[in-house]
């Protein structure tokens, strides 16, 4: 069974962000530059959008568009085919790379008990 649209358009999508043509924090294409690309409707495209959305490839950012993250949670597909489920066969999330944890600043008085 061939990939749905907005499932072939997530995948080129995710094959270019692993290649590094989108790094951490670049903006993806439009809506408007993939629907035509693609020759589908931007509803499409927001689909695709989410499915990586919901992987933790990208974020939405209001007014600007989607970006890579800067660290992306990936999920091994496992033995996930054409035709099953998108959450059937998956492992666990993972991290890819080292996040930036920011240090708390300590506090200057200890509180009472």
């Amino acid at each position: 069974m061939p990939l749905l649209k907005y499932e072939q358009i997530a995948e080129d999508l995710r094959t270019r962000i692993t290649n590094g043509e989108f790094g951490p924090g670049d903006l993806l294409p439009s809506g408007r530059d993939l629907a035509e690309q693609w020759d589908v409707s931007r509803a499409t495209v927001i689909k695709a959008y989410d499915v990586l959305r919901n992987d933790g490839l990208v974020v939405a950012r209001q007014g600007a568009g989607f970006t890579v993250v800067e660290t992306p949670i990936a999920r091994p597909a496992g033995g996930r085919r054409a035709g099953t489920s998108r959450v059937a066969g998956g492992g666990p999330f993972r991290r890819l790379g080292t996040p930036d944890r920011p240090v708390p600043p300590a506090h200057s008085r200890k509180r009472s008990v």
